[in-house]
């Protein structure tokens, strides 16, 4: 004989394990929709946010590009007062880009050149402290070494060197400063050392023409 169907009474279909977790999930979710609301708003604000960031840097950065090429124009022009004001506004409209960390270097060989070394040392400094610094490290390194130099601060100006020696990648930019170096020893009168770091210019193949030059102009001094 067939077993007569179980009939499933209400209360039964209450306590179903399944049902019974869809329905805490749907709760939950009803308690907390405003909180769920509020994260996915989140989100989208976020990415929003950051789309309009990126967008705006980029617009930034082309803005500065332009701004700095305009002020290396009065520069090659010999307009430095020109260049001056365009340098220093770069820097404080655009002073977390690549352009304005160059504007730093640039501004800070103007007032080298026009001997105005607080701020030509103000500037260099900004710029070696930048996330740009390795675009002009040797040449900015040497132009603090010289401000060192100008003001008879020969210790400090080769401690700046070998810094920026130590921290040399490039050879031909690694000579470059010492030979600098070599040149602040002899006006130190410190021949010996200065000897040894001129010898290693002997043993370098293909030696750049007018780094060989300066070497032998300076071993001449020694030699004198």
């Amino acid at each position: 004989m067939l077993k007569p169907k179980k009939t499933i009474t209400k209360k039964e279909i209450q306590k179903d394990p399944l049902l019974e977790t869809v329905d805490q999930f749907q709760a939950k979710v009803e308690k907390n929709k405003q909180f769920y609301t509020n994260v996915v708003l989140g989100l989208i604000a976020t990415v929003l946010l950051s789309t309009f960031l990126l967008r705006n840097n980029r617009i930034n950065n082309n803005e500065a590009d332009t701004a700095l090429g305009i002020a290396l124009i009065s520069l090659d022009r010999g307009d430095y007062t020109t260049a001056s004001f365009q340098l220093e506004n770069i820097i404080n409209d655009f002073g977390s880009t690549t352009s304005a960390h160059l504007a730093s270097f640039y501004l800070a060989k103007v007032k080298y050149n026009n001997n105005e070394m607080d701020l030509a040392q103000k500037h260099i400094k900004t710029y070696l402290g930048s996330k740009s610094k390795d675009l002009m490290h040797e040449a900015s390194s040497k132009l603090l070494a010289d401000i060192h130099f100008r003001r008879n601060d020969i210790f400090s100006a080769i401690n700046v060197l070998d810094k920026s020696i130590n921290n040399c990648s490039n050879s031909f930019n690694c000579r470059s400063l010492k030979l600098r170096k070599a040149f602040y020893l002899i006006a130190q009168d410190n021949h010996e050392d200065a000897n040894k770091l001129l010898l290693e210019f002997k043993d370098v193949k293909d030696l750049d023409a007018g780094q060989k030059q300066k070497a032998e102009e300076l071993m001449g001094r020694l030699g004198g």
